[in-house]
């Protein structure tokens, strides 16, 4: 049986409690039993009761979060980087506004595709209907008639019901298999595919660059050299950036400048780099990062927003075509029958 992976509004309910442990001057490890004890008759009761256990048993959040699977990776990782640098209060604020957009997204897109997909369902249904059992209908009439022209429209009609309800299965299945995929955290070439659109792979590139700005400025505030930060930032981010990461680090130990090494993987847009290159010049490198995780997060955001703009009325233009086709099934037999009548 699958782990089940907390979701974001429940890691934003997490993350507000320990803050305020930390706000009230209470150390983590110190505070987990009031956290265990509000947890008390939940769904995630086992789960806090095992981390607090960890927690007492070994005294550091690195490894306690380890052993946590059921949270995110992205918490998991940002808690790691939290305990390195000491600012746990400035990332548990960031992973709480991260996790709160997450939930709103999701909101946005679940509004924006689940009742197109329930029509579209239902759609399919009466098409099925149509042709096993409606259809049927109109051929025992033809053949009472004696009619060849009714049986023409009807073998028309089943043809064009047929097109609607492979559309429609399709579309269906697909969006069910996606929506299944993404809440269980499992990788299939359905899902590579669908991240391989390019207004879909504008927007991750968009979140991961945000996502490691924003630790690459933090963790270089903290006294990290940027070699470093790079590959400890690696946990934050997919699996291809993270080889750029790499690959940018050990330029970078090779003595090449952090520039052309970024130039090199793409790290950032040429934009971007220009102006990362005035701030590694005038000492204000954090500073900048900082900005490009806001910029990129909003980038992020109005490619989401441009997505589902086109994703709604997409939906609503196949049922659409599908409701016209549905009527040209139900009509060209009728028209058939009238012509055999004439």
């Amino acid at each position: 049986m699958a782990m089940e992976i907390m979701g974001a509004k429940d890691c934003v309910l997490l993350l507000e409690q320990m803050s305020m442990l930390l706000q009230a001057g209470i150390p983590l490890v110190e505070g987990m039993d009031s956290l265990e004890n509000n947890y008390r008759n939940t769904p995630w009761e086992r789960q806090i009761r095992e981390m607090v256990r960890t927690m007492k048993e070994t005294g550091k959040v690195s490894e306690t979060v380890a052993r946590c699977q059921w949270l995110p990776t992205y918490l998991r990782e940002m808690m790691v980087i939290a305990e390195r640098t000491g600012n746990y209060e400035q990332i548990l604020q960031s992973l709480k506004e991260f996790y709160l957009q997450e939930a709103s997204n999701r909101e946005a897109v679940s509004h924006a595709v689940r009742y197109p997909t329930m029509l579209l369902g239902l759609m399919g249904v009466i098409v099925a209907a149509l042709i096993w059992y409606i259809l049927p209908i109109f051929s025992q009439v033809y053949q009472s008639l004696g009619s060849s022209i009714g049986q023409q429209s009807l073998a028309l009609g089943k043809t064009l019901g047929g097109i609607v309800l492979a559309v429609v299965t399709t579309v269906f299945l697909v969006g069910f298999s996606c929506a299944v995929a993404i809440k269980k955290r499992k990788r299939t070439s359905l899902t590579q595919w669908i991240k391989n659109i390019p207004v879909i792979r504008q927007y991750r590139q968009a979140l991961l660059s945000s996502r490691l700005a924003y630790v690459l400025g933090m963790m270089m505030e903290s006294g990290y050299h940027l070699e470093d930060a790079l590959d400890l930032s690696s946990g934050i981010v997919d699996e291809e950036m993270a080889k750029k990461l790499h690959s940018v680090s050990q330029s970078m130990k090779e003595g090449k400048s952090m520039i052309s090494s970024m130039q090199k993987e793409q790290l950032f847009d040429p934009f971007h780099l220009q102006i990362l290159q005035m701030g590694n010049e005038t000492g204000k490198i954090e500073t900048v990062l900082r900005n490009f995780a806001k910029s990129y997060g909003t980038e992020a955001n109005q490619r989401l927003h441009r997505l589902l703009e086109i994703l709604e009325p997409s939906l609503i233009g196949t049922l659409s075509v599908c409701v016209g086709m549905v009527l040209l099934v139900v009509m060209m037999p009728l028209v058939g029958i009238l012509a055999s009548l004439g």
